[in-house]
C-alpha cells in the first residue's frame, strides 16, 4: 500500500429535535462555561500574567481558592 492511498468513508449524519428540558440542560452549562471563560480572560488577561500562562495548575488553584465557585454559584465539578 503506497502513501498517497486515500480511503474514502461515507458517513451518515441523522438530526432530530431534543426535548426542551435536555436543551435548557445544555443552555445551563453553556452560560456556566462562559461566566468561567469571562472570568478568566478578564482576570489573567494583560502582560503581568503571561508568566502564569505556562504553569497552567497555578491559575487552577487560584481559581479553586480564590472563591469563585461561590460567587458564580457554580457546582463543583467544574472544578475537580
Amino acid at each position: 500500500m503506497s502513501a498517497d492511498t486515500t480511503v474514502t468513508k461515507t458517513i451518515w449524519q441523522y438530526s432530530e429535535i431534543l426535548p426542551e428540558e435536555t436543551m435548557q440542560f445544555l443552555r445551563s452549562i453553556a452560560l456556566d462555561y462562559s461566566k468561567v471563560r469571562n472570568y478568566v480572560y478578564k482576570r489573567y488577561s494583560g502582560i503581568k500574567n503571561v508568566g502564569r500562562l505556562t504553569p497552567v495548575y497555578s491559575i487552577l488553584n487560584d481559581m479553586r481558592y480564590c472563591g469563585l465557585r461561590e460567587q458564580l454559584n457554580l457546582p463543583a465539578v467544574y472544578y475537580v
